[in-house]
């Protein structure tokens, strides 16, 4: 046997793990999915998936959770979502979130949750977290919020969504809501989103969140005023929606008023007041019969000259006797006749004087 034909074995042999290593380094690696947060105080059997393709399966303290990640809790179970930096999502009973989206920056966490059902409790130290949920979406930009999905079995208009921002600002929106809360306000959505209502939290609202998420103590201190600070209410946008009517209530009924009679619109006759007591009657205005224009026939004596007609004196107005102090003054007559028209220029009609003879 020859040097060569007894070395060829280990060439080979050599020249096989050579390419074997050449391709396992050539393979691609599989990219590793950071992860976001780790689940905390779990309360009997939560579930969990690492993906939108897996299944859900029991998860235990630890667990990472990661974007496209889905959380779920049953009918006894709990769990918090634990972010760091004192940023937390607590899960109340019946829950189901899932994690879209995950950044980090300078300011904070920017969070996006999709809401399926069940209830958040959100402690926010800086940043952003956004709800998604099929009636609205929801922006915290405050420290403390909860926001709760009820789902109905029965009709899709009984779904609500109920927002408490209890330290804000908080935004709602929607195709047809677009409305901001502020600090210890409410706003329910209903009826595939169009319907809102908005109210103030009781202060009952304080102590039932701090009950279920106690690593917010200090949501009570931001809250009460220190000793001598002067609270000042911060001016908000309200969306007043439309006023349910009520019973009415009894009234005492007043006596009817009468109603004055409509004024005449047509121009009024104007009557003259009467004349004081101290004016004096009024002149008569019946004219004096003019003279008259039939000469007087001479005498018989054709030496006597003749006479000229004597004019006919005018007759006299009546003198009007002043009214007593109570009576009103009468009012004069018209005349009952007509006078005839004086003539202009009466014509003198004279006798030939007949001349005696001698």
């Amino acid at each position: 046997m020859t040097t060569s034909s007894w070395l060829r074995p280990f060439v080979v042999v050599s020249l096989g793990l050579a390419l074997g290593l050449q391709a396992a380094c050539s393979a691609p690696a599989t990219p590793v999915i950071p992860t976001a947060a780790v689940l905390d105080d779990i309360v009997n059997i939560v579930l969990a998936r690492p993906s939108t393709d897996a299944a859900m399966a029991p998860a235990a303290k630890g667990h990472g959770l990661v974007v496209g990640g889905a959380i779920a809790t049953g009918d006894q179970s709990e769990a918090k979502i634990d972010f760091g930096k004192n940023t937390s999502v607590r899960l109340a009973p019946q829950t189901i979130v899932a994690l879209e989206k995950f950044s980090t920056t300078k300011d904070g966490f920017h969070i996006s949750l999709q809401l399926v059902n069940g209830a958040l409790l959100i402690s926010l130290a800086g940043g952003s977290l956004k709800v998604t949920n099929s009636l609205g979406d929801v922006t915290l930009l405050g420290p403390y919020a909860q926001i709760e999905y009820t789902h109905s079995q029965t009709d899709k208009r009984d779904d609500a969504l109920t927002i408490k921002c209890l330290i804000g600002p908080c935004h709602i929106q929607n195709g047809v809501i677009n409305q901001p809360l502020g600090n210890m306000q409410q706003l329910i959505l209903t009826n595939y989103g169009v319907t809102a209502i908005q109210s103030d939290l009781p202060d009952t609202a304080v102590d039932d969140f701090l009950a279920e998420s106690p690593e917010s103590a200090a949501l009570a201190s931001m809250l009460t005023p220190m000793p001598g600070d002067t609270p000042t209410a911060t001016a908000t946008q309200t969306w007043t929606p439309l006023p349910i009517l009520g019973p009415i209530a009894s009234a005492t009924i007043a006596p009817a008023t009468a109603t004055p009679a409509p004024t005449d619109t047509r121009r009024p006759t104007i009557v003259a007041a009467p004349a004081s007591t101290n004016t004096p009657a009024p002149p008569t205005n019946t004219p004096a019969p003019p003279p008259s224009g039939t000469p007087v026939p001479p005498p018989d004596d054709a030496d006597a000259p003749t006479a000229q007609p004597s004019p006919v004196p005018p007759t006299a107005a009546p003198t009007a006797i002043p009214p007593s102090p109570t009576e009103l003054p009468p009012s004069p007559e018209p005349p009952t006749e007509t006078p005839a028209p004086p003539t202009p220029n009466p014509t003198r009609t004279l006798e030939a004087k007949e001349t005696p003879t001698p």
